[in-house]
């Protein structure tokens, strides 16, 4: 059998724009690791890189100090709740009682999402709930199931807030 030579036929392949995701330094810092090269498949939630940042013990830090207050208010407000049933304390000390709770609440809610919005996961923030061991590093997380497209950075090199690290595509739908 012979093969008959088809006429050329112009095509572009194209990845559909909710199918591309650009990951972006959380933070600026020092590129401390690179664990990804471009054609790699990665997963949700899988470690890209490592970025070093002297902001990310910030946000650490205040992060345990809320937790700390949060954890006093929470047993002050317990105790003044127990105090108030029992007649002892006036109704105006447990409503302060409880604003101050709330505030507390809402001060480590902020400080969580902060966290979050610097790449930390809910495990990470349990882990350092738990240890109170701050770290300098910031783990760079793959948002989606995908193949790195671009890695657009070196171990070594200085990254600004927001700027792009990794240009990732789902592959599955072209």
């Amino acid at each position: 059998m012979t093969e008959v030579p088809l006429p050329g036929a112009p095509a572009r392949v194209q990845v559909p724009p909710h199918a591309e995701r650009v990951v972006a330094a959380p933070r600026a810092g020092l590129i401390t690791e690179v664990k990804v090269a471009e054609g790699e498949r990665v997963k949700p939630g899988q470690v890209l890189g490592g970025i070093q940042s002297p902001g990310v013990l910030a946000l650490q830090r205040d992060y345990l100090n809320a937790l700390s207050a949060y954890r006093l208010g929470q047993t002050q407000y317990a105790r003044d709740r127990d105090l108030f049933k029992e007649g002892i304390i006036a109704e105006r000390r447990m409503q302060e009682t409880e604003q101050a709770y709330r505030e507390k609440q809402h001060a480590l809610a902020a400080a969580r999402q902060l966290l979050m919005g610097a790449g930390f996961t809910g495990t990470d923030i349990s882990h350092l709930a738990a240890t109170q061991r701050m770290s300098p590093i910031l783990e760079v997380r793959a948002p989606i199931d995908g193949v790195v497209l671009k890695r657009m950075v070196s171990t070594g090199e200085r990254v600004n807030d927001q700027q792009p690290l990794y240009h990732i595509a789902d592959l599955s739908t072209l």
